[in-house]
C-alpha cells in the first residue's frame, strides 16, 4: 500500500485530489511524497512530513501537534485533518478512501519505517558499494569506480554544512544526530566463475550498526576504501 498505492486485495487504492478529482493510488502513492524511508521531504516552501512511526506516533512541535493514533491517522486519510484539527490542503494530501482493515495494514508498515540505521549506516557515514569483477580490462574498471567515487566527492562539498545551519527547525526529525553524513565509497571485486558471486556479495554485506562500519571481505572478495570525503 505505502510504496505502490496498490490494497492487499490487489486492488489500486482510491482517492480524492483537488476536492472531487479521482485518481488511483497509484498515481499518489505514499512513497512517492514520504519518501521510500517515510522521512518525508522538502521541496520550494512545501516540506513534507516525516511518517516514519516513531515521529508520528509522538507530538510535533512544527507544526504543533499532539500524537497520532489509529483513530487520527484514519481521519488524516480519509477526511486531510490532523489531530490538531489543521486541514491538509486537497491539492497536495490525497482523501484516501480506506477501510479499516486498511488502515490497520498502512499503520502496521509505517511501524517499520526507519526504526534504525541500514546496512551500511551510522551516525556519521553512509557506505556505497560498487561491485566490479576482476576481469582483465582494469582500465574501464578503474573509470567506473572513478566516476562514483568523484560523484561522493561532489556530495559532501555541497552538503557538509547542512548540520551547521541555522534554520533546521524544531520537528523530531531536525533533531536526529546528525543532518550530515559523509558518502564513502567501497570496491568490491568478486573473482572467480559468476555462479559464485552471489555467495561472494553476502559474505560481503554485514549488517552494520556501530560506528566501525566496514569489515574485511571474506573468501575470494577483496575490497578498498574510498571516502568521499573533500
Amino acid at each position: 500500500m505505502y510504496r505502490n498505492g496498490v490494497l492487499p486485495s490487489g486492488e489500486p487504492i482510491t482517492a480524492l485530489v483537488a476536492g472531487d478529482v479521482p485518481i488511483v493510488g497509484t498515481q499518489f502513492s505514499c512513497e512517492s511524497c514520504h519518501g521510500r524511508s517515510g522521512m518525508g521531504a522538502a521541496e520550494g516552501d512545501y516540506v513534507v512530513p516525516s511518517v516514519a512511526a516513531q515521529f508520528l506516533f509522538a507530538e510535533s512541535p512544527q507544526p504543533a501537534r499532539p500524537a497520532y493514533d489509529k483513530d487520527s491517522l484514519a481521519k488524516l486519510l480519509r477526511e486531510g485533518v490532523t489531530p490538531s484539527g489543521r486541514v491538509l490542503s486537497p491539492q497536495l494530501m490525497p482523501r484516501y478512501q480506506l477501510a479499516d482493515a486498511d488502515v490497520d495494514t498502512l499503520l502496521a508498515y509505517l511501524e517499520t519505517l526507519s526504526p534504525g540505521d541500514s546496512p551500511g549506516v551510522n551516525d556519521s557515514t553512509i557506505r556505497f558499494a560498487v561491485i566490479v569483477t576482476d576481469e582483465p580490462d582494469t582500465a574501464e574498471r578503474d573509470a567506473v569506480v572513478a566516476v562514483v567515487r568523484r560523484f561522493a566527492e561532489d556530495i559532501n562539498r555541497q552538503t557538509r554544512n547542512d548540520g551547521e545551519r541555522w534554520d533546521r527547525g524544531y520537528t523530531p526529525e531536525s533533531k536526529l544526530p546528525t543532518v550530515f553524513r559523509e558518502w564513502a565509497i567501497d570496491e568490491w571485486v568478486l573473482s572467480g566463475a559468476p555462479s559464485t558471486w552471489r555467495g561472494q556479495k553476502a559474505r560481503a554485506s554485514p549488517r552494520c550498526t556501530s560506528a566501525s562500519c566496514h569489515r574485511s571481505n571474506p573468501g575470494s572478495m577483496k575490497s578498498s576504501r574510498a571516502s568521499g570525503k573533500s
